[in-house]
C-alpha cells in the first residue's frame, strides 16, 4: 500500500520510464532480437546457441532498462529519485533473506538488481555473485552501449557466458522447462510506437 505521495512518484517513475523507451531504443529490433534468440527446444539450450523465451525476454527487456534508465539519469537528473523508487519498491522490490530463493532464481533477481544499478539487499549465495562479476564486463558495455542493436549484442554476450551455469542450477529444481511457457507478455509488443523510426 501506497501513499498517495508515493503513488505520484511510482506514477511519475513509470512515466518517466516510457519515455526513456522512445528516447532512447527501436524496439523493433529488441522484437527480433527475441525472435533470433528463443527456442522451446531443451537441445538448443543446452548447445547454448538459443534459450527460453522467459529466459531471453527477462534478460534482454531489463539490459534495454537499464540502458535507458542509465541515459535517463544522465540526460534528465530529475528523474533518478523517481526511477529508483520505482525499481526498489514497485517493479523489482528488494527481496529478503526469508525468501530462501534457489541459486537461479537468485541469479535472474540478481541480474535484475546489479543491471538497474540498485543494491544488494539480499545475501546471495557467493557462487551466484562470482558467476555475475565474472561477465559483469558485458552487462557495463549494454548500460553504456549507443544503441539498442549493441545493447543486445552484449546481453547475448553475456548469456552466452553465463547460461550453461544457470540450466546447470535450474535443473537441480526443474525449474528450467517450468519457465520455458511462463514468460508474461511483453509489456510493449503493442505500444503504437513499437515500429515508429527513431
Amino acid at each position: 500500500t501506497y501513499t498517495p505521495a508515493e503513488a505520484h512518484i511510482v506514477r511519475q517513475g513509470l512515466a518517466y520510464h516510457e519515455m526513456g523507451h522512445k528516447l532512447y531504443d527501436v524496439l523493433e529490433v529488441y522484437g527480433e532480437w527475441k525472435k533470433d534468440n528463443s527456442s522451446t527446444n531443451r537441445a538448443d539450450w543446452v548447445a547454448n546457441e538459443k534459450w527460453p523465451p522467459f529466459i531471453v525476454q527477462h534478460f534482454g527487456n531489463l539490459a534495454l532498462d537499464g540502458r535507458l534508465e542509465h541515459a535517463l539519469k544522465l540526460d534528465y537528473p530529475f528523474t533518478a529519485e523517481s526511477l529508483d523508487f520505482v525499481n526498489d519498491y514497485w517493479a523489482f522490490y528488494a527481496p529478503t533473506n526469508e525468501m530462501d530463493l534457489t541459486r537461479y532464481r537468485q541469479f535472474l533477481m540478481l541480474f535484475a538488481r546489479r543491471v538497474l544499478q540498485l543494491a544488494d539487499f539480499y545475501e546471495f549465495d557467493a557462487d551466484v555473485i562470482a558467476l555475475y562479476d565474472e561477465h559483469a564486463e558485458h552487462i557495463k558495455n549494454a548500460i553504456h552501449a549507443t544503441s539498442t542493436k549493441e545493447c543486445l549484442e552484449h546481453t547475448r554476450l553475456f548469456l552466452e557466458a553465463v547460461y550453461p551455469q544457470l540450466l546447470e542450477w535450474a535443473d537441480e529444481n526443474e525449474e528450467a522447462d517450468k519457465d520455458v511457457d511462463s514468460s508474461p507478455k511483453d509489456n510493449h509488443e503493442d505500444t503504437d510506437w513499437l515500429h515508429d523510426d527513431i
